[in-house]
């Protein structure tokens, strides 16, 4: 049987063992295929143009290029948002993405996700996790010995990063010059950050620093200030964050800190300020997350209906029986409603909401 119009007309082998895991073993395992092509896709239009761009021009062209690019994975919860962002430096690398985006996974470096959870309680900006993630890169330590060099550079630009950071940390405690001091730090530390992640391209030998940022919106108090951090730092042309989420959590989380900024210091104005939070909280999240660079997660009803993906692994003994995910549906719907005609609300629905719940459940018969 055919596949339904627009999907992977790849076969896709679903593990029965995976579990809780996020990671796979082979590209042939991994299920929105859609998803992940359209993310290369994206990487490839982002690719930087660096050539004839010296050191002396460059603070000018990233002030010309500087622009919100970041690319928003939407999906509710265990709709397998993670396992598409680990899995993402494997797929560039599989044979046929490597023909179909020449280049790209050499000009591409992508980092391991980070999680806005990581921040103790007594930092206040997510940026420190951004850096820590950059400088606990294998990759990234590999080269101190063998490009000396440039990572004295990197350590170089660390340093002035560490001070505009030191300025914007101390902005509010000086009086006088000293405040003005902090105050024009702090209006350096875009500046210095970019100039942290291109010594990091650098390094690498890499054009693109891909930056998988997984939940933003889980650690709720401060979802906004870390959304924040996104618009305001990670904007250089050499990095492009990858942000997870669900966007109706996003957009509650941005209308609530708006409206509460409107109503602060103003009694009864509460209904006014309704439609001017919501109108804002959308213009934000535009921004921020421009409409163009959004992808939504597929539901798990779009696997149960593609005849492509088979249980089980790749390699398996030639004339072993193999059941696709319609098959599996269909015998979970006899066994849940027996023999129905469909009519009348007869055809129930299957309590498999997830694709985690769908790898929990043949995980465990």
């Amino acid at each position: 049987m055919s596949s339904v119009p627009g999907q992977s007309s790849e076969p896709i082998f679903f593990p029965l063992d995976q579990g809780e895991r996020a990671s796979h073993m082979t590209v042939s395992q991994l299920l929105p295929r859609a998803v992940y092509e359209n993310l290369a896709q994206m990487l490839k239009e982002s690719l930087p143009d660096l050539g004839g761009v010296t050191d002396h021009d460059d603070s000018e062209r990233f002030v010309r290029d500087r622009g919100h690019m970041t690319i928003f994975l939407d999906g509710d919860r265990g709709t397998g948002k993670t396992t598409v962002i680990v899995n993402l430096p494997q797929y560039l690398e599989a044979d046929g993405v490597r023909e179909r985006y020449e280049g790209l996974a050499e000009a591409v470096h992508v980092l391991k996700p980070i999680d806005p959870s990581q921040l103790e309680d007594g930092d206040d900006l997510f940026l420190n996790v951004v850096v820590a993630a950059v400088l606990g890169d294998k990759q990234v330590k590999a080269q101190r010995d063998e490009k000396p060099e440039l990572w004295q550079a990197l350590h170089e630009s660390l340093q002035k990063l560490g001070s505009a950071l030191l300025g914007k940390e101390t902005q509010s405690d000086g009086v006088g010059l000293d405040r003005l001091r902090a105050f024009m730090g702090t209006q350096e530390l875009v500046g210095a950050v970019h100039d942290f992640f291109q010594k990091a391209a650098q390094l690498l030998g890499k054009r693109l620093l891909v930056l998988p940022i997984d939940d933003v919106d889980t650690t709720l108090h401060r979802a906004f200030e870390n959304l924040e951090v996104v618009r305001r730092y990670l904007v250089s042309p050499v990095l492009l964050p990858i942000v997870c989420g669900d966007l109706s959590l996003y957009h509650e989380v941005t209308w609530r800190d708006t409206f509460r900024r409107l109503t602060v210091d103003v009694a009864h104005y509460h209904e006014q300020a309704k439609p001017f939070a919501e109108s804002l909280a959308h213009e934000y999240l535009r921004k921020i997350l421009p409409l163009h660079r959004r992808l939504r997660m597929p539901e798990v009803g779009e696997f149960l209906g593609n005849y492509n993906v088979f249980l089980g692994v790749e390699n398996r003994a030639e004339g072993t029986p193999r059941l696709v995910l319609p098959e599996l549906e269909s015998w979970l719907r006899a066994l849940l409603a027996g023999a129905v005609n469909n009519n009348e609300n007869s055809r129930l629905r299957i309590p498999i909401s997830t694709i985690r719940a769908l790898s929990r459940y043949l995980h465990q018969i």
